[in-house]
């Protein structure tokens, strides 16, 4: 059973997984021994399903682009040989299926819209006859939150706010960048000196590099991966057309979406919307309520349609 402290914990390591037991306690007022008989407790019951570093991809020289799917006439094992490709597609970092007028949330990754239509050309010819409906939609800006509603309160735990942005030019990254980059990737949680010992450097220039990173909000930080659902959170997306608005109504409402505890990434997009949201909620009730203050706060907003991600089959980049 997860209770205030464990929420407190999560919260905590959601804005910084690499924290020490000791440093958390303190936070909390318990001991580290404590703290770590907590975290291993959240892993054991699946509440913790792992760490992972955050990284700005616009910033690496990346596009986005999400794909919403409406499937017919997909049995069962043409269903499954599409989902283990998009698993294995280096392109497709998130795999959600949803519940609602779409089948399935897909976002994907390029190095250049001729990658795009490339993946896009390979999976029509695979998986074409499956599609009754898709939606294609550019990302040009996005909006990270930390997880506030796991804290007991809401605000109690700081906010804090990733933007990422379309880049003018692409920034070039020396090898050992690249094979630091990779390595926290592969293991968020390690530890400087075995860092550099891994990457034959001194602990020096690896912490000098991996501060350049952060700084350069390439490394956004280090966050802990939570099954939201054993905390009694659905978990929605938001499907949001605008009317026309100026800069001045744009960052009103930019403003507002980011003080919706419940909401932890939006996406600005080019195509059938122009915002997606990452939602959370504990039923239906609270998320018809918040559908109702958001229109009434932004009138701004046209309309909004949402689906319920019933299962995530894939939630991470591969590098």
């Amino acid at each position: 059973m997860v209770d205030k402290i464990d929420r407190e914990i999560l919260s905590l390591l959601d804005l910084d997984s690499n924290q020490s037991y000791n440093s958390l306690g303190k936070k909390i007022s318990r001991s580290k021994q404590f703290v770590a008989y907590r975290i291993n407790n959240l892993i054991r019951e699946g509440v913790i399903r792992g760490f992972y570093t955050d990284l700005n991809l616009r910033k690496m020289g990346y596009s986005l682009f999400n794909i919403l799917l409406q499937l017919h006439k997909a049995d069962k094992n043409g269903e499954e040989k599409l989902l283990d490709y998009l698993k294995k597609s280096k392109q497709v970092g998130f795999c959600f299926r949803t519940l609602g007028n779409w089948d399935f949330f897909i976002s994907v990754k390029t190095e250049g819209i001729k990658e795009f239509y490339n993946f896009l050309g390979e999976f029509h010819n695979l998986f074409g006859r499956f599609l009754k409906k898709e939606s294609i939609n550019f990302e040009t800006n996005s909006i990270s939150t930390n997880l506030r509603f796991l804290s007991i309160g809401g605000n109690k735990v700081r906010n804090r706010i990733s933007v990422n942005s379309l880049i003018d030019e692409k920034r070039k990254f020396s090898d050992f960048e690249k094979r630091l980059i990779l390595k926290l990737r592969e293991r968020p949680s390690i530890k400087l000196f075995d860092l550099a010992l891994e990457l034959n450097k001194s602990p020096q220039v690896t912490n000098r590099i991996m501060k350049n990173l952060m700084d350069e909000e390439i490394l956004i930080r280090n966050r802990v991966s939570i099954s939201t659902e054993k905390l009694g959170f659905e978990r929605y997306l938001f499907l949001i057309e605008l009317h026309y608005l100026n800069k001045q109504q744009k960052e009103r409402l930019f403003a507002s979406l980011q003080d919706q505890n419940n909401i932890t990434y939006t996406m600005e997009c080019v195509g059938s919307w122009n915002l997606v949201c990452n939602v959370y909620s504990k039923n239906i009730t609270e998320l018809t309520s918040m559908i109702e203050k958001l229109k009434y706060e932004c009138p701004a907003i046209s309309s909004i349609e949402f689906l319920r991600v019933i299962e995530s089959k894939k939630e991470t980049f591969n590098l």
